[in-house]
């Protein structure tokens, strides 16, 4: 795999995503999801500084902090070598669980980062996951 253009440099924020390969489910019950979400308390420590991220069936997107060097990188390929291991012997399936890569891109100013924010968080309402209430974001399945 040719090397990646954008250098992660330390204090800085990204918006990183990474979607299933041929855009199939990375969970499909909510015993997946609390699997990734344990693995992003286990490697995020000291690496990375989350500021919002949202799962969806066959995705997720994340707003970090690089806090340390090799922050990001370290905290993205373990969470999906550990995570595709756990879903293809779950699921008795061998190959890859995701497209490729993660994709990353650096937050060029505040602006930037509050409409990432708004994104990531309105995802699931944007593919149907959750219902908007009265009293807000209601109701979450899992499909």
């Amino acid at each position: 795999m040719p090397s990646r253009k954008l250098h992660f440099e330390d204090n800085k924020f990204y918006h990183i995503d990474n979607r299933g390969f041929l855009k199939m489910s990375i969970f499909k019950s909510e015993n997946d999801y609390k699997m990734f979400i344990s693995l992003i308390s286990k490697y995020s420590e000291g690496k990375i500084e989350i500021f919002a991220y949202g799962l969806v069936p066959n995705h997720y997107h994340f707003l970090v902090k690089q806090l340390s060097k090799n922050g990001v990188c370290y905290f993205f390929t373990n969470i999906q070598r550990v995570y595709s291991e756990y879903f293809n012997d779950k699921y008795n399936r061998k190959g890859a669980l995701y497209e490729g890569r993660f994709f990353a891109e650096e937050v060029r100013d505040n602006q930037h980062f509050q409409n990432l924010v708004k994104y990531i968080l309105n995802n699931p309402l944007k593919h149907k996951l959750v219902k908007l209430g009265a009293d807000g974001i209601s109701g979450l399945r899992f499909i």
